[in-house]
């Protein structure tokens, strides 16, 4: 009885770090998307010859987080959003890019109690145009994955 118990626990702790595992990979993808000033086809395209592929150098699992915390940092999302968008008026010119978090808001209203996201730290490497070349960039990926939807900070 107590080899079955162990057994268990050691299948649902390996399925656990698969399932994180997974969403590591697609909150990178994310990370990677978001965060790069050209893709190998453009530096081509523009011949910028000292192109080279995002370096990921820094990738950890924060926390899981349950959705009281998820309405959090969409209220900070949204307070952020409104910011950007008084100053966009201020100036007068620009453009400012805003997250839509709404649909991830009202599923953690919906479960705030259990956990329903990850998330994850990144920094990397990405290739950059202009005399610097290269630029390190950082952010936290939220990842909810029952409505396969990002938040990035």
């Amino acid at each position: 009885m107590k080899i079955a118990f162990t057994t268990c626990i050691i299948l649902l702790i390996v399925a656990c770090s698969s399932s994180i595992n997974n969403e590591m990979k697609l909150a990178e993808q994310e990370f990677i998307k978001q965060k790069s000033y050209m893709t190998e086809q453009e530096a081509l395209s523009k011949e910028i010859d000292y192109y080279k592929a995002p370096q990921i150098t820094t990738r950890e699992h924060v926390k899981s987080l349950t959705g009281k915390e998820v309405i959090k940092k969409c209220n900070d999302v949204i307070r952020n959003n409104q910011k950007l968008s008084e100053q966009l008026v201020k100036s007068g010119f620009g453009f400012i890019r805003t997250q839509n978090v709404g649909d991830i808001k009202e599923y953690a209203l919906k479960h705030p109690d259990e956990v329903i996201a990850n998330e994850f730290k990144f920094s990397g490497t990405f290739t950059h145009y202009g005399s610097t070349k290269y630029k390190q960039e950082s952010a936290t990926v939220i990842i909810v994955s029952k409505l396969d939807r990002y938040i990035i900070e």
